[in-house]
């Protein structure tokens, strides 16, 4: 219910051109955006946002218009341990093979102050593979199962998170009526969940 509501609210305020995953999550925080891209996140706020990416020329670019902006790896953060309040990644963890994603989570992890947290936005397995770049989805339920106290997986569990919110995104993003639609359904089924916002909070 808690994350159906908060969903609900999210939405609503993406019809009125507000967003409740930006003010309540990054406004006025310092946040680390990994994979920034050509750095929309860090446009919004430049005094408090940073951001890494392994393009080099989008970082040239960034940098050189006044942003701070770092050549880095997701999987190995160049900044100190409890650096930031929040760390936003959003569509790159598919571009990343297990080991990889794996590291991105523990580097995320590693540079978040307490009760920091985590947002990761990624396509749901449906709609991965229609980009050559994209290597595999990990969707919500992969990430839970890293997540539990004692992992089946390879790896060790990831023990300092906890899930704050799950919520889903839907088709059609350029047409508000479709998109809230498409959304609202996506949340209650299966069906049409085209992207998910996974919120992790740092618990120690």
């Amino acid at each position: 219910m808690k994350n159906l509501l908060f969903s609900f609210k999210y939405l609503m305020g993406k019809v009125l051109d507000k967003d409740l995953l930006f003010d309540l999550y990054l406004k006025d925080r310092p946040v680390l955006d990994v994979g920034c891209g050509r750095g929309d996140l860090l446009k919004k706020d430049p005094i408090n946002f940073w951001g890494i990416d392994v393009n080099e020329t989008t970082i040239k670019a960034l940098t050189k218009a006044g942003y701070r902006a770092q050549l880095a790896e997701a999987t190995k953060l160049p900044f100190d341990e409890g650096s930031f309040s929040s760390v936003y990644c959003a569509n790159l963890i598919e571009h990343l093979n297990p080991n990889e994603a794996y590291q991105l989570l523990k580097e995320g992890g590693r540079v978040l102050k307490p009760n920091g947290f985590f947002i990761l936005i990624s396509p749901m397995p449906e709609y991965i593979w229609n980009t050559f770049g994209h290597v595999k989805p990990y969707p919500p339920t992969a990430i839970k199962k890293i997540l539990r106290p004692i992992s089946l997986e390879k790896n060790n569990s990831i023990d300092n998170f906890t899930i704050d919110k799950i919520f889903y995104l839907g088709r059609w993003p350029k047409i508000k009526v479709l998109f809230f639609l498409s959304s609202v359904l996506a949340n209650l089924v299966p069906w049409g969940r085209s992207t998910y916002v996974l919120i992790l909070k740092k618990i120690k």
